[in-house]
């Protein structure tokens, strides 16, 4: 009985946790869109998928090297590495 009402409990705390920010198997397509924000910070010209090691990562690209777009960017965000990397501006040809 005892294993029961654990499972039931344990059923109920975790059906509790918010999803977003904190979801622990949010696809990394979900946290691009989520990322897309970050556009709207001068000087970030690009957020997309990328892979880095095997792993799914969140690639930022900015047009010019500078701590200030860096430290609005997270490290991480939605569990997945966040690489800032300079490419330059992007002009549509």
């Amino acid at each position: 009985m005892k294993k029961v009402l654990i499972l039931c409990l344990f059923w109920v705390f975790v059906s509790c946790v918010p999803k977003g920010k904190y979801e622990k198997n949010m696809k990394i397509e979900e946290a691009i869109k989520n990322a897309d924000s970050w556009l709207d910070f001068p000087g970030v010209v690009g957020v997309a998928q990328s892979r880095e090691k095997g792993h799914d990562v969140i690639l930022v690209m900015i047009s010019a090297n500078s701590d200030s777009i860096k430290n609005k960017i997270p490290e991480t965000f939605h569990n997945f590495t966040v690489i800032v990397k300079e490419v330059g501006e992007i002009n549509a040809q």
